[in-house]
């Protein structure tokens, strides 16, 4: 009977070790204040998917507001185990990810960000192995990728017309934002998105370009005073779920399946968490101080023959600067996937569970848990 006894409690024993084993808790880094798209919007519904598919098996602990990591350390701390996913935003280590940087510099190509971040997902995994090459060197592994609204000008100066671009400080996120800056004859001004109030109301700069919801999420209705609604382009170079390849192999087949069947979640979350954003900003918008102005014929125009001619000049620095030997070819698949997914996007754009629905159609359910990232 002891010997029984004995035996029951060693079999309870192994088994609470082996269910405390089975529990994975994920600690995911956001640099992104707590109110932020990417956290409402895509973290937290897909950290209560995962976790209810999941039998409350794998956890999750989200650090907001760059708690754990700034944006600029967030890369090489889930390289270095710090986290052990996060956003990371690419245009940060081009030298480390050259392709990003290339596929960055197409922003101003489309003007629905969901079919860009779907573009962009699916480019990155399943037509660009040079791409997963890039994040697997640097102990990453990639899941996929949203992209905000497209940025607008905001700021104290009204622009009407590309004229009234010329001298303006402008406050960019650099790459073609740049190169647009300067062909229009102002001067690209590249400060942090957090110094953008203070540059505007010190003067520093005449004009900002962010999504219209940065006149809620950083203030800058209070010191701006016009708002020009041109579209130029998406910021995309992004990966929302980047992995630390050591947590990602400690995983199972199962738990891997399980982060990735929700991935497309989160991913449309934060585009659909945007749009409404704007939605609200500009209705919040319209009879205060702040003048909503609609892009004129001569900017949409203006616009469109630097789009035409940038082109030639993201293929020179490809080539030049980030090292890709045919960027040609890169750019052509990439068009091509962007078109097909404003296609799809286009009559199912007010139904995120479509959209959902057709990501994983497309991307996800061509992807093998069991060797991907492996």
């Amino acid at each position: 009977m002891p010997g029984l006894k004995y035996g029951a409690l060693l079999t309870a024993a192994l088994l609470f070790a082996h269910s405390a084993l089975a529990d994975t808790e994920i600690r995911i880094s956001s640099w992104v204040a707590p109110k932020h798209p990417v956290n409402y919007g895509g973290y937290e519904p897909f950290m209560e998917a995962v976790e209810k598919a999941s039998g409350g098996e794998i956890s999750f602990r989200l650090f907001m507001g760059g708690a754990l990591l700034s944006a600029k350390a967030t890369m090489p701390g889930i390289r270095d185990g710090l986290a052990d996913t996060g956003v990371i935003a690419l245009t940060y280590h081009p030298a480390e990810f050259p392709h990003a940087q290339l596929i960055a510099d197409l922003a101003m190509l489309s003007d629905n960000h969901v079919a860009t971040a779907a573009a962009v997902t699916e480019f990155n995994l399943l037509h660009c192995q040079p791409c997963l090459d890039e994040f697997s060197a640097q102990d990453i592994v990639y899941t996929g990728t949203y992209a905000t609204e497209p940025y607008v000008i905001i700021g104290s100066r009204k622009i009407q017309s590309p004229e009234d671009l010329v001298g303006a400080r402008i406050r960019t996120p650099g790459s073609v934002w740049d190169r647009w800056a300067e062909d229009v004859g102002g001067v690209p001004v590249n400060i942090p998105s957090s110094d953008m109030y203070e540059s505007l109301e010190r003067g520093i700069t005449d004009v900002v370009l962010q999504p219209i919801a940065a006149l809620r999420s950083y203030s800058l209705w209070d010191v701006a005073e016009h708002a020009t609604l041109l579209d130029l382009g998406t910021y995309h170079s992004l990966s929302l779920l980047g992995f630390s390849t050591y947590t990602w192999q400690d995983l199972s087949v199962e738990e891997r399946t399980l982060l990735l069947d929700h991935t497309a979640l989160g991913l449309v979350g934060v585009s659909v968490a945007y749009t409404e954003l704007d939605e609200q900003v500009v209705a919040d918008a319209v009879g205060s101080k702040i003048e909503i102005i609609e892009p004129t014929d001569s900017l949409l125009a203006d616009k469109s023959r630097f789009v035409e001619a940038d082109l030639l000049r993201i293929t020179e620095i490809a080539r030049d600067q980030h090292g890709i030997a045919e960027p040609e070819a890169i750019i052509e698949a990439y068009k091509a996937l962007l078109e097909k997914w404003q296609g799809i996007m286009a009559p199912i754009s007010d139904d995120p569970d479509a959209m959902i629905a057709a990501i994983n159609a497309e991307i996800f359910d061509k992807i093998d848990p069991a060797t991907f990232g492996m």
